[in-house]
């Protein structure tokens, strides 16, 4: 979504823009060169940020006079990765506008060193600027560029459409970013912002009239935090456009009306984190505080108008047990969650969960560069049931849904990873995503081999 929006804005401004995929090294390079672009910019979150820099270095060498901007997560919470080789600008926050005045400060030869956001590296001097307030009205933004990706027949054939009407979220997660992101915009603007509903459905209808469309993900962080907002826009997707959706919610949301409202609204399935079923793991440790009959209630709710819902549910949390862990196992059975899904704690530098896990001795001090970007495969989490835990995690599936099997799986756990506990995962993990997105068998098998390369990275 970040690299369409920049893309959208760009072109409002009377730039061209251009979106280049390719995972080989010397591919993107060449095709890099062959765009001859006035700046090369990449969006990474941290765990990619080492591919990023090590593909600004190689072109650099082919295009040595062009600069490269780095924005997206990593920057943002690391901006000292303004001193990698190969990158000459990184850009915090926001990107929209400061984006647009770095593009024109290069066209037209200005001065780059003072634009918002922007951190520059230039004659070996870096120069720093503090972040502009943030963008409050949101309509004032186009809309995303989809045709930056849809030249892409891997795009193009996919049909699923993903849309975000809101920026910010009012919850404070421990493993989110959103605590960090608030202090950054600290007196700088209200964070938690919503598109008028007119400038929303407008934009549906342009995708809808532009393109095939199967399916619309909405990807805010919370759907329904407006409760004005989320019934005119229910109302008027019922009668305007009318095609099925996903969207995230939180349980906290999710009353009677709202889920009345997204039947009406053809919604295909609701999206809500439990995270963990065990009250002192949610509440100390990952810094939610709804409660597991609120969870219950949520679900009982979605049921009952036929909407189906997926949950996102994380093991490995530091000090967790295997007897915890099987407690949220437990809370999917009994929710008959339709598309549970299992990951491992990932805890990411300037979270609150990181510096949790330092001080209790979960993890060591980490350099940011000795994180994955997935967290789906390991931990860096140490205690004693982590392996436990692991195992737990590849066998999420047939523990949820064959209950009676629960005293085999638990000996099952304790047996070393291994192969076969991996494939039972991919191939659980596959099936859920075949329904949750409709997508259909063949084409999640041909996105499972594509990225499979992925899976311990």
């Amino acid at each position: 979504m970040g690299v369409i929006s920049l893309g959208g804005i760009l072109k409002k401004h009377g730039h061209e823009a251009e979106a280049i995929i390719e995972t080989s090294g010397p591919g993107l390079s060449r095709a890099v060169e062959a765009a001859k672009p006035t700046l090369v910019a990449f969006s990474t979150t941290t765990g990619d940020h080492t591919w990023v820099a090590e593909r600004a270095s190689a072109i650099k060498r082919v295009l040595p006079n062009v600069p490269v901007v780095v924005g997206g997560p990593h920057p943002t919470y690391f901006p000292e990765f303004i001193n990698s080789p190969g990158i000459d600008y990184i850009c915090r926050g926001e990107g929209e506008q400061s984006l647009v005045e770095l593009v024109e400060a290069v066209e037209g030869g200005d001065d780059p060193t003072t634009i918002p956001n922007i951190w520059a590296s230039i004659g070996g001097k870096t120069y720093k600027n503090d972040v502009r307030p943030l963008i409050e009205t949101l309509d004032e933004l186009p809309f995303a560029d989809r045709a930056l990706y849809f030249k892409y027949p891997f795009f193009k054939r996919d049909r699923v459409f993903h849309v975000m009407f809101s920026r910010g979220c009012p919850f404070s997660c421990s493993y989110c970013f959103n605590a960090a992101y608030r202090e950054l915009y600290k007196k700088k603007g209200k964070y938690v912002r919503l598109r008028s509903v007119d400038h929303s459905i407008t934009e549906l209808q342009q995708i809808k009239s532009n393109y095939d469309v199967r399916l619309f993900y909405f990807v805010d962080d919370v759907f329904g935090l407006s409760r004005g907002w989320a019934d005119e826009f229910l109302i008027r997707y019922a009668q305007e456009v009318r095609i099925p959706f996903i969207c995230n919610s939180h349980v906290q949301y999710i009353t009677d009306q709202l889920a009345e409202g997204l039947a009406r609204a053809s919604c295909f399935s609701v999206q809500f984190a439990i995270e963990s079923a065990n009250d002192q793991i949610r509440e100390q440790v990952l810094h939610r505080h709804e409660t597991n009959q609120e969870i219950i209630a949520a679900g009982e709710r979605l049921h009952r108008h036929g909407i189906r819902f997926l949950t996102y549910n994380m093991l490995g949390c530091p000090g967790e047990t295997t007897e915890q862990a099987l407690e949220t196992i437990e809370l999917n059975t009994k929710l008959k969650t339709d598309f549970p899904r299992f990951s491992l704690l990932q805890p990411y530098p300037q979270t609150p969960i990181y510096r949790h896990a330092v001080e209790t001795g979960a993890i060591q001090e980490r350099d940011i560069d000795h994180f994955s970007a997935s967290y789906f495969f390991g931990s860096v989490v140490k205690q004693a049931n982590m392996k436990e835990l692991i195992n737990l995690q590849r066998l999420f599936l047939p523990a949820i849904r064959l209950p009676r099997l629960r005293r085999v799986i638990r000996l099952l756990i304790k047996l070393p990873p291994n192969f076969v506990f991996d494939l039972i995962y991919l191939v659980s993990i596959g099936l859920q995503y075949a329904r949750c997105t409709k997508r259909g068998l063949v084409r999640t098998a041909f996105y499972g081999l594509r990225n499979l390369r992925f899976w311990r990275s």
